[in-house]
């Protein structure tokens, strides 16, 4: 009967604990249940940064190949988006090679 009275304390002191400890890990300040809320908002935040990062890599890249296969359009291309101040005879002798029509 003693026997079977101690079974019983222990297993209440026991089901009291896991209860307790579950409670403490749950609301503790280093794992608890906001801090793994948290993580979750930041992971989100790190994949929708990733995404966008991917899609700039993409047109980089896409840019890059353009530049590689045309090098003469990508070159008047720049010329004419970025030096749309200097006169045109100026262009004409910064590439005299491109310009050129003797051998």
């Amino acid at each position: 009967m003693i026997w079977k009275r101690f079974v019983d304390i222990l297993l209440v002191v026991f089901f009291l604990l896991s209860l307790f400890y579950l409670f403490k890990n749950l609301f503790s300040p280093k794992t608890g249940y906001w801090k793994i809320s948290e993580y979750r908002e930041s992971i989100e935040g790190l994949k929708n940064l990733l995404e966008v990062e991917r899609k700039r890599h993409s047109l980089l890249l896409e840019k890059y190949r353009f530049v590689r296969e045309n090098p003469d359009v990508a070159l008047q291309n720049f010329v004419g988006s970025r030096l749309w101040l200097v006169p045109p005879d100026y262009c004409v002798s910064l590439f005299p090679e491109k310009n050129s029509t003797s051998p």
